[in-house]
């Protein structure tokens, strides 16, 4: 593992009276090697904090974090990590091309390839920019900016978060084939999002922060299956009684001319309708869409 964020809790004080907020709850997770992940979690859940806390930008109140990266001290792992912060603030002063060569002159053993700088510069559609001051910058084009910075000097652990904001939908499309080309240069990737569909598209697993614990972490195969698996839908003709179902299998719901069944039920359910001489149309998995997932988990 790259990532191993064990029993990690941080509270903040709050409002006039200065009562406790728990943000993280003995939060546990880990990332392996070469993975693609997905933070999620509604807004304000504590995505932003626990990546802070992975960058050291915060402290936490116990727990335990490990980076499994090369160099004893954190400010040598620095030099393996890659980090965009939801908010990136850099002086106006600077063009686009001097400030990315100022902060990666801080990694050691890094020479800024201006070349390759460009390359991704032009991807996004910056490239014109790059001599301009950072003043002149929109949202978007910073984004986009602070998105090469990030992970022009190769990483090993890449983290962002919320990286997909302020962009319109072609940079969005950009960046998710950027993270796919570099996960695939065997760059690990941990990136939070509130919006589901943006996650699935390029992730492979998935981290669920949910009242600051940790809901779900691992496959995202994995949980769709777990839930897809446990739910059969039976189609029957339309106009057909079948409400009776209602009173004899728990948990069944019926809408329309669709009968919705745990799979263990399944048998039981079809025995029923044969014996009211009811035909069946089609059985099939009840899929849940992964945003319907989550959020029950």
């Amino acid at each position: 593992m790259i990532i191993e964020f064990n029993q990690v809790s941080k509270t903040f004080k709050t409002g006039f009276m200065l009562n406790k907020k728990i943000v993280l709850d003995e939060f546990s997770f880990s990332v392996g090697k070469n993975e693609l992940c997905g933070f999620l979690g509604l807004n304000g859940a504590g995505k932003s904090t626990t990546l802070k806390i992975l960058m050291n930008f915060l402290h936490k109140d116990q727990g335990i974090v490990t980076l499994n990266l090369p160099g004893s001290t954190f400010v040598e792992k620095l030099n393996y990590i890659g980090y965009l912060p939801e908010q990136p603030l850099f002086p106006k002063s600077f063009t686009g091309l001097e400030i990315a060569k100022y902060l990666t002159s801080f990694y050691q053993k890094f020479s800024f390839n201006r070349l390759e700088f460009i390359k991704y510069a032009k991807q996004l559609k910056i490239d014109h920019a790059l001599n301009n001051k950072l003043s002149t910058y929109s949202k978007g084009m910073l984004q986009r900016l602070s998105f090469i910075i990030s992970f022009i000097h190769k990483p090993q652990l890449l983290i962002l978060d919320e990286p997909f904001s302020g962009l319109d939908p072609i940079g969005r499309l950009e960046f998710k084939n950027i993270l796919k080309d570099l996960n695939k240069q065997e760059m690990t990737i941990l990136f939070t999002s509130h919006i589901v569909s943006e996650l699935e598209e390029i992730s492979s697993s998935l981290i669920v922060l949910k009242d600051g614990k940790n809901a779900y972490s691992g496959k995202i195969s994995t949980l769709l299956d777990q839930h897809n698996k446990n739910e059969k839908v039976i189609m029957v003709k339309k106009d057909t009684n079948i409400n009776f179902l209602l009173n004899i299998i728990p948990g069944c719901s019926i809408i329309n001319n669709s009968i919705f069944v745990n799979s263990k039920d399944l048998n039981i359910a079809i025995e029923l309708l044969i014996s009211k001489k009811i035909v069946i149309e089609k059985i099939s998995d009840n899929q849940h869409s992964l945003e319907e997932v989550v959020y029950d988990v």
